[in-house]
């Protein structure tokens, strides 16, 4: 990762971009920190939270949501909409929305503040093909949803094991956790161990559960589309607060990722213009509390 300081203006940012990025032809995505000490790392990981408890409570409250809301990466998209804890990252693609939310909290006008920059490869590989595509099959989804949904090791374990034994998916023959064949000879072996990680012929250590993924959700809350959302879903997993599996981190990425501080001098600055240009709160949360937010502070007597 490159770090880089800003201008005092969005056009400088903007041509500091075109700049670094002047090869790229792909997508830009973007997102913003109050602080610049921040990592790029889910809420999940930060504080200590029963992450499966929370995901099944989820869905046992909202059943309604169910039709529409098919597989784990769709219910952690509401999740994290509604503020619960998940291990996913909010980014845009649009800059302005990013630097909003750098600039925008009073808390922290007086600390440096961040923007990343991330060209995200959506034909990422995991374990089945590309990233999307995988997302698109519901089965194939499921690959996944133990990192969510699994409340030990050995029930992690034990459902990693069946999905990768099953024939429905296209894993390969040779495939090994922690040097191990998937035997039920195994199984307690692997189910004891202190950590977790997939090895074929081919590839040491596949990092299927340990990556980040970019994915695009589809818009089907207006907060989403107006902030022009997407997201990274982060593997690893912790039990009883020590790592099973680690989640690998996106600050490694050199090239596809830079870190751009913004002063709390050009903070201030920077959230005139955003306003100018339309930028607002009101205009990033649509919800109606947020709107009648917007008009108390329009009617208000000096």
């Amino acid at each position: 990762m490159l770090e880089i300081n800003a201008g005092n203006s969005i056009s400088s940012i903007t041509k500091l971009l075109a700049t670094h990025f002047s090869d790229e032809k792909k997508e830009i995505w973007f997102r913003g920190h109050s602080d610049y000490s921040w990592k790029l790392e889910p809420i999940i990981f930060r504080e200590n939270y029963d992450e499966a408890g929370m995901y099944e409570e989820f869905i046992r409250r909202f059943p309604e949501h169910s039709h529409n809301h098919k597989n784990v990466f769709e219910w952690l998209t509401l999740m994290q909409h509604y503020g619960l804890p998940t291990r996913l990252l909010d980014w845009s693609e649009n800059l302005l929305v990013a630097l909003f939310f750098c600039c925008n909290d009073e808390k922290f006008k007086r600390k440096n503040g961040a923007v990343f920059a991330f060209i995200p490869k959506l034909d990422e590989l995991s374990l089945l093909g590309a990233f999307d595509n995988v997302l698109d099959r519901d089965s194939d989804a499921k690959l996944l949803e133990p990192l969510i949904t699994s409340t030990t090791k050995e029930d992690f374990c034990n459902e990693v094991f069946k999905l990768l034994s099953s024939e429905k998916f296209n894993v390969p023959k040779d495939i090994k956790i922690n040097d191990l064949k998937l035997t039920e000879e195994n199984k307690p072996s692997i189910i004891k161990a202190g950590t977790f990680k997939l090895s074929s012929k081919n590839t040491k250590n596949h990092p299927l559960f340990s990556w980040f993924y970019p994915y695009k959700p589809s818009y089907k809350n207006p907060r989403i589309r107006q902030q022009h959302g997407c997201f990274t879903f982060h593997g690893g997993k912790f039990f009883d607060e020590k790592e099973f599996i680690p989640m690998r981190k996106m600050e490694e990425k050199a090239k596809s990722l830079i870190k751009i501080k913004i002063t709390p001098a050009n903070k201030k600055s920077i959230l005139e213009e955003l306003k100018l240009l339309g930028i607002t709160e009101a205009t990033l949360f649509p919800e109606m509390e947020y709107q009648a937010k917007h008009i108390k502070e329009l009617y208000k007597y000096d």
